[in-house]
């Protein structure tokens, strides 16, 4: 994945400074929960990551997961089995899946290339010591980066007393580079789950815009969490937890392809759905990730990502923090397979993270995520 030469020569100070800046500093003290009855599946908005928070005032079911028992405790989740599906939709997610993962298939669902523009913005704002004239040199060459950024710099709190922003250059000034590289990075990662299929954008719009969401709060989660228990780099970290489920994205836009085919009727089962992006993405994420020639330590995140148990040696440091990060989110949102669960309780426990920790994570999950929302408007 890397070598130890490799993080000698990392910039600490530069690397962690920089993202302090860029995501905040310490996680807030978590909310008191409030009652409320549990539900299966909800939107990520509903789970609380997005508008008012809403936490589920729950028991947990020590006996289906007891690794993640104690966390599941503190954050007051109910550790379920999810539904099971019937024979008739696992066999649908069978056959979908093997449609959309055969080679050809494959290859027509994955994008010759990477949005080279929006991969050059993640990677400059991921890297230490970004200057004022690299950002805006960058920014001014993108309409949409510049039009979130002016937005957000002429908002009402900020452009009152101050008078209007009409240059990026004043809007980065005015914000700051950290909060303007928050805001780029967040709007750049758009064309990364935006399939250039219009039927793909028109069925799955709801889907696609819940994937940016998320992936723009895992990667500064999780780029948080690496500095703030000093483990792994958190530049790679953030670019991992962006591009780790890129796939599903994928998944989305040959779904559309075979509606459009007629092969798939346009209301497909959400539960058959759901399974298939579960199934599919990450052969399909990890075949986008070679063919897009990304560095192999994103390679390595993506394809690993439903292995197991990881190495604790540092070597997965930030597949650790991506899986746990990512788990947090999607804990709060719908149930997850014991496998799973597994999975984030041993990278939990590879990072010693205590239960009050993962509170407080969560916690600022939350606000990452509502603050993700109103940048993206």
């Amino acid at each position: 994945m890397k070598t130890s030469a490799s993080k000698k020569h990392e910039p600490e100070r530069g690397v962690k400074g920089f993202f302090r800046r860029l995501f905040g500093g310490s996680t807030a003290a978590p909310e008191v929960p409030r009652a409320g009855a549990p539900k299966l599946q909800r939107t990520a908005a509903e789970a609380g990551f997005g508008g008012e928070p809403q936490n589920d005032n729950i028991g947990t079911n020590a006996e289906y997961c007891p690794e993640l028992a104690p966390h599941a405790a503190a954050l007051q989740l109910d550790l379920v089995e999810p539904p099971a599906l019937t024979e008739e939709q696992r066999s649908h997610v069978q056959s979908l899946a093997a449609v959309i993962l055969q080679g050809q298939a494959a290859d027509e669902a994955i994008p010759s290339g990477l949005p080279t523009a929006s991969l050059r913005i993640l990677n400059l704002v991921a890297r230490p010591e970004l200057e004022v004239n690299e950002l805006a040199s960058a920014v001014q060459q993108d309409p949409s980066l510049t039009a979130a950024l002016l937005r957000v710099a002429n908002s009402a709190a900020l452009g009152a007393a101050a008078g209007p922003i009409r240059t990026v250059r004043e809007a980065i000034t005015r914000l700051g580079i950290a909060e303007s590289g928050r805001i780029v990075g967040s709007v750049a990662a758009q064309a990364l789950f935006s399939p250039e299929a219009k039927l793909a954008k028109s069925l799955f719009r709801a889907r696609l815009s819940e994937l940016h969401v998320a992936a723009a709060t895992i990667a500064g989660g999780a780029a948080q969490l690496s500095m703030e228990r000093n483990t792994g780099r958190s530049d790679l970290t953030y670019l991992g937890g962006m591009l780790h489920e890129v796939g599903k994205t994928l998944v989305l836009g040959k779904v559309a392809q075979l509606v459009q085919l007629k092969e798939v009727p346009e209301d497909l089962d959400p539960p058959v759905l759901d399974a298939l992006l579960d199934r599919a993405h990450v052969t399909l994420g990890s075949r986008a990730h070679r063919r897009w020639e990304l560095p192999e330590y994103l390679c390595e995140l993506c394809e690993t990502q439903n292995e197991p148990a990881l190495s604790r040696d540092g070597e997965h440091a930030e597949q650790h923090l991506v899986r746990v990060v990512s788990g947090l989110y999607t804990l709060r949102v719908r149930p997850l397979p014991r496998e799973r669960l597994l999975q984030i309780a041993d990278s939990l426990q590879a990072l010693g993270i205590t239960p009050v920790q993962a509170r407080a994570l969560e916690s600022g999950l939350k606000a990452r995520a509502q603050q993700v929302r109103q940048i993206l408007g």
